[in-house]
């Protein structure tokens, strides 16, 4: 068991997208917190109501956002952002929604882009990694055969997002 974080440099919680027990107690736990979303029409209503559950956290626990993640998005090829297009609809109404319940610090830091970055489809992840089981090479991994990034790139710019955006809330802070 781990008794402190010396040591480390972040710490990443999972948490159920809900308003759970666990979820509460580690959004109050947590400096910052990043929401994954599926760009579609239930997540543009529940966005919301996560953020105002975030809201009503006293001041002293409430973590601050550093932007959201999409997650699931469907890298068709056809379109250079990826997004099919009930994707692409959903996504620009849940970065208006969210944009606009930004306070603050958050609104100087998030505020213009709050999307940190896009996540592939976790089965087409899944089944790109079990066909290739044992035989997955580095340039099946770090390439691409279509025009989206590879998905490492899109991990690594999600990460590069994250540390320039905790180094922005602290040079405010």
């Amino acid at each position: 068991m781990i008794n402190s974080f010396d040591g480390y440099d972040y710490v990443i919680v999972d948490c159920p997208p809900n308003k759970m027990s666990l979820t509460q107690a580690m959004l109050r736990a947590c400096t910052y917190f990043i929401p994954v979303t599926i760009p579609d029409m239930i997540s543009v209503y529940g966005m919301p109501r996560l953020l105002r559950w975030v809201r009503n956290i006293p001041r002293g626990d409430q973590p601050l956002l550093l932007g959201y993640i999409l997650n699931a998005v469907n890298r068709t090829g056809g379109h250079p952002s990826g997004k099919v297009k009930s994707q692409q609809s959903a996504e620009a109404v849940l970065q208006q929604r969210i944009q606009a319940s930004l306070e603050g610090v958050e609104r100087d830091v998030a505020g213009k882009n709050p999307c940190l970055g896009i996540v592939p489809r976790l089965d087409v992840i899944a089944r790109f990694l079990a066909e290739r089981g044992a035989k997955l090479s580095k340039f099946e991994f770090y390439g691409s055969n279509s025009r989206q990034a590879p998905v490492y790139e899109c991990i690594s710019e999600i990460i590069g997002q994250l540390v320039k955006r905790m180094d922005d809330y602290r040079a405010k802070a």
